[in-house]
């Protein structure tokens, strides 16, 4: 096989059938996860002193909210700590389409008797249109016009971990209209169900919280990533990892001599055991170095594809050049100290970057070392080489096809020419570079095509196995990371991988998700 492969992707012309239909479009309606540290994204939320906002655990993001009930919180029978929602309009109107999400911790096993932890309820006539309740480890889910139960989950509410809950509904009184379909953990558990979800004119609102017979047992539920939208993606939370390392066990170096504290974690995202191949990929999420975008959509499809991903939301660096590339380095050094708890081939570990996050890869590409023997720390001992690049819409010059942004961020307004060079990556490929499959848009006016063309062209004269795919369209992060040229390189970078024999084979369709 030839160590060069270049390939043009071809449109060509089809014959399309245009078929009229109705156009959602990804909206966050409404959050309450708790992010601004406080209740107030809650309309009159609980004052009771078993309400808190809690930074551990957390769902997503730095908060979440704990509930402390006992019959202290009595409200009649029934202890009552709850979070209402009511949907703006069209909210709940006759025919409105929506989808519900949020996340649910129990510390420790709840009681057997009933535990509310998510309902749909009529406004003026209060009437419960569907519930979620708990009963020790198990959930029953049911629908209230008429009472139905849908679904139960015999031992799913596990404590000690998060749950995640997701709602499809279409608000109709004509139970030949009106359906449901619910997600637990990620699995469809109840299938489209025509059902009424209205009972009257009346609206419906969104509840979740701490409700049971009262009693003096002490319990707590913990709530996050409480969220109303019009597609299942937007409320569902990101993955949770397997594991999480701290990249720096202290100080992280700033490139200067001087050094900062840094919280920064890994985390890894490692596949089944039954599709483990033993390869991995530390992921460069892009951002323009000024924030990371992570799609949590390339998780899944590396894990379909037994490929374990070990996240890297990098220091962004405002200047401070070499920041961003000594936390890929620590990336890869740490991903091979814990190659043998992570189930891990050492001599199969890769580096995946976009955009930003590209020349984060493609710097690790360039600038790495073996790893030094008598260090003190075991990582540092450990090499920060990757053993093959993916690059997507990379960001690779500092010169004068460079992304100004990027550049900026990086390297200042006036960097020196020594420094402009020393991070225009194309110009620091060796013969020891690794192996790269690179893919960009022929019409990306963000990150020029030329980026990846020279990289390309640097890797071919040092006589570094490269395959390019060149697409003819799809633009800066390939029409939005979706669509014909967004599959098309993760095709090509399967092949290429099971080429380079880092995978055995293709493990699952190129699109899984």
């Amino acid at each position: 096989m030839p160590i060069f492969q270049q390939r043009m992707c071809v449109s060509f012309p089809l014959t399309i059938l245009l078929i009229s239909v109705t156009s959602v479009s990804a909206e966050v309606i409404w959050r309450g996860d708790f992010e601004t540290g406080t209740t107030e994204q809650w309309k009159s939320p609980p004052k009771n002193e078993g309400v808190k906002v809690v930074t551990d655990p957390v769902r997503e993001g730095k908060f979440a909210l704990r509930i402390d009930g006992t019959n202290a919180a009595r409200r009649g029978k029934l202890d009552r700590i709850e979070f209402q929602h009511q949907p703006l309009p069209p909210g709940t109107a006759e025919g409105t389409e929506r989808y519900f999400g949020w996340s649910v911790f129990v510390p420790k096993k709840l009681t057997d008797d009933f535990h509310s932890v998510g309902y749909f309820e009529t406004r003026t006539s209060w009437r419960q249109l569907m519930a979620f309740e708990v009963h020790g480890e198990d959930i029953v889910y049911s629908t209230r016009v008429p009472y139905a139960r849908r679904w139960t989950g015999k031992g799913k509410l596990t404590p000690g971990r998060w749950h995640d809950f997701a709602v499809h509904v279409l608000w109709s009184r004509d139970p030949k209209r009106g359906f449901v379909e619910i997600w637990f953990d990620g699995e469809q558990v109840v299938p489209l169900t025509k059902t009424a979800t209205l009972l009257d004119e009346n609206a419906a609102f969104f509840q979740v919280g701490f409700m049971r017979n009262t009693s003096d047992v002490p319990e707590a539920i913990i709530f996050d990533h409480v969220v109303e939208a019009t597609t299942l993606a937007e409320v569902t939370p990101p993955p949770l990892p397997t594991a999480r390392v701290s990249l720096w066990s202290d100080r992280a170096p700033n490139g200067d001599g001087t050094f900062e504290k840094s919280g920064l974690e890994l985390k890894a995202f490692l596949p089944p055991p039954e599709k483990a191949t033993g390869a991995a990929m530390v992921l460069c999420p892009g951002g323009g170095y000024i924030r990371h975008m992570v799609n949590y959509s390339i998780i899944d499809w590396l894990s379909a594809n037994g490929i374990a991903t070990i996240l890297l939301e990098y220091r962004l660096p405002e200047g401070r050049s070499k920041v961003p590339l000594f936390d890929a380095q620590r990336a890869l050094r740490i991903t091979r100290a814990k190659a043998k708890e992570w189930k891990i081939d050492p001599k199969r570990v890769g580096i995946l970057g976009f955009s930003a996050g590209g020349h984060v890869a493609s710097s690790a590409a360039t600038h790495f070392d073996s790893g030094r023997a008598d260090d003190a720390d075991p990582i540092e001992r450990q090499s920060c080489r990757p053993d093959f690049t993916l690059l997507i819409y990379p960001v690779i010059t500092m010169g004068d096809k460079a992304h100004a942004g990027s550049k900026a961020k990086l390297l200042g307004t006036d960097p020196k020419p020594a420094l402009v060079r020393q991070f225009s990556n194309e110009t620091q490929v060796t013969r020891e570079s690794p192996p790269a499959f690179v893919t960009h848009a022929l019409d990306d006016t963000t990150v020029p095509v030329e980026n990846s063309r020279m990289f390309v062209d640097a890797l071919k004269n040092n006589n570094v196995p490269v395959e390019y795919l060149e697409l003819p369209s799809g633009g800066h992060g390939l029409n939005g990371n979706k669509g014909p040229m967004w599959e098309k390189w993760k095709t090509e970078s399967l092949k290429w991988l099971v080429q380079r024999k880092v995978i055995a084979g293709i493990t699952a369709s190129p699109d899984s998700k």
